[in-house]
C-alpha cells in the first residue's frame, strides 16, 4: 500500500507546476490555446469560473487552464503538451466526479463535456444487436435518451457500474 500512496503523490511532484522555470511562458501557453479548434480558458477569463465549478462543488479545484476540446485532435495536442513540458493533467468527461478524481490544482485540464457525438451501428459485425459509438462527454441519460427512439430495443440495466448493452427484443 505505501508503494502505491509514494507513486501517486510522486506523479505531481514530478511534474512542472506554474511558477517553476520549467514552466511554459505566457506566449507558449497562448500559441497553444490558438492552435485548438475548441477553446483554451485560463483563469482570468469569465468561462474559466463557469466550467472550473463541478456539478458537485464539493472537490472545486483550479487548473492552470481547461481545454474545452473540441476535437479529437484537441485532445491530442493537450496531451503532447502536457507531455513537452511536463505538465500535470486531468480529465473531465460529463463534468463531474463524485470522487474529485478529474481535477487537479495546477494542472492542464481536458474538458471532454463538448464532445458529445454518438453514432448507431445496427448492422454491426461484432454484435448481433448492433452497436453504439460515444463520446466521452456524453451522460448516460442522453445515451438512453438516443436508444430509447430505436424501435424493439431497450437497455439491460443490472448495474449502473457495468457498461450495459442494448438487447434486441425479438
Amino acid at each position: 500500500m505505501a508503494v502505491i500512496g509514494f507513486h501517486a503523490t510522486a506523479a505531481v511532484y514530478d511534474r512542472c507546476l506554474p511558477g517553476e522555470s520549467c514552466f511554459p511562458d505566457d506566449p507558449v501557453i497562448i500559441n497553444f490555446g490558438s492552435s485548438l479548434d475548441g477553446k483554451l480558458l485560463l483563469p482570468y477569463m469569465k468561462e474559466y469560473s463557469d466550467v472550473v465549478l463541478s456539478r458537485d462543488m464539493i472537490w472545486t479545484k483550479f487548473p492552470v487552464g481547461i481545454v474545452v476540446a473540441k476535437t479529437t485532435q484537441d485532445v491530442q495536442k493537450s496531451v503532447l503538451f502536457a507531455l513537452k513540458y511536463n505538465l500535470l493533467l486531468s480529465v473531465s468527461s460529463s463534468g463531474h466526479d463524485f470522487l474529485g478524481r478529474s481535477t487537479a490544482h495546477g494542472s492542464l485540464q481536458i474538458s471532454l463535456a463538448n464532445m458529445t457525438d454518438t453514432s448507431i451501428n445496427l448492422t454491426s459485425t461484432r454484435n448481433a444487436a448492433g452497436e453504439m459509438t460515444c463520446e466521452s462527454g456524453n451522460t448516460w441519460l442522453k445515451v438512453y435518451k438516443e436508444v430509447s427512439l430505436l424501435k424493439d430495443y431497450y437497455f439491460k440495466n443490472t448495474c449502473v457500474s457495468m457498461i450495459h448493452y442494448p438487447q434486441r427484443f425479438t
